[in-house]
């Protein structure tokens, strides 16, 4: 059960650090680490409190991560951040209503169903 919620928590956090990241970088007009005014855009990613919070956050779903592979094997362990990818599509949807086409549901049912049987072994 600790194990479960561990890795939920670890979920969660990266999720929303990559989330929070993502509403830094639009509020700033992007990054890139080629276009022009790089020195300006690094200047605002690193003055970006979202940025910064997102990073906070990723932070600690490492931390989460740290605890869940002192007590299982990587092997066993790491498949279940394959549902980070479920639950950030479900949050792109929400939040940013971006679409999910058909077929992604399908690879997001089949992310979940792997999972699962990773669980069972």
């Amino acid at each position: 059960m600790r194990m479960a919620l561990f890795i939920g928590c670890s979920i969660v956090c990266l999720v929303s650090g990559q989330l929070l990241v993502k509403f830094g970088l639009d509020r700033i007009g992007g990054f890139s680490l080629t276009g022009p005014g790089f020195m300006g855009k690094a200047l605002k990613v690193v003055s970006s409190p979202f940025i910064w919070l997102g990073m906070g956050v990723t932070g600690l779903s490492t931390l989460f991560w740290f605890d869940i592979l002192s007590t299982r094997d990587p092997s066993y362990a790491y498949p279940f951040l394959s549902l980070a990818f479920v639950v950030m599509q479900l949050a792109c949807r929400i939040l940013f209503n971006e679409p999910i086409p058909g077929i992604r549901w399908v690879g997001l049912v089949l992310i979940c169903l792997g999972a699962l049987v990773i669980a069972r072994t």
